[in-house]
């Protein structure tokens, strides 16, 4: 492996550890049922420009707007947050079956 991709990767690490800890403090703040990962990042497809995506149950509509404002970034890294309550059937079909899909934080 060249050293860049070994900063590639270790870019990656560190950034699925920061997208993790987003997702706890996202869950905790407003008490959610489930935060889901997909898209490029949940792919390993992630390139320069790109966003994180992330899914959320278990939230009212109100505290949802809250948190898009609230919740934009990550290390400077937009964030697309998808409610999978209040979304199209299709939508949260496409979220849960996406290709390496992963929980990042499940109420007990």
């Amino acid at each position: 492996m060249t050293k860049h991709g070994l900063r590639e990767k270790e870019g990656k690490k560190k950034l699925l550890k920061e997208v993790d800890d987003f997702s706890r403090l996202l869950a905790e703040r407003y008490r959610l049922k489930r935060v889901y990962l997909f898209g490029s990042l949940a792919e390993g497809l992630f390139l320069k420009g790109s966003d994180v995506d992330l899914a959320v149950e278990g939230m009212g509509f109100e505290d949802y707007l809250k948190a898009l404002a609230e919740f934009r970034y990550i290390d400077g890294i937009p964030v697309d947050i998808v409610h999978l309550d209040f979304c199209k059937s299709e939508l949260r079909r496409a979220v849960l079956e996406n290709k390496g899909v992963k929980i990042l934080y499940e109420s007990k």
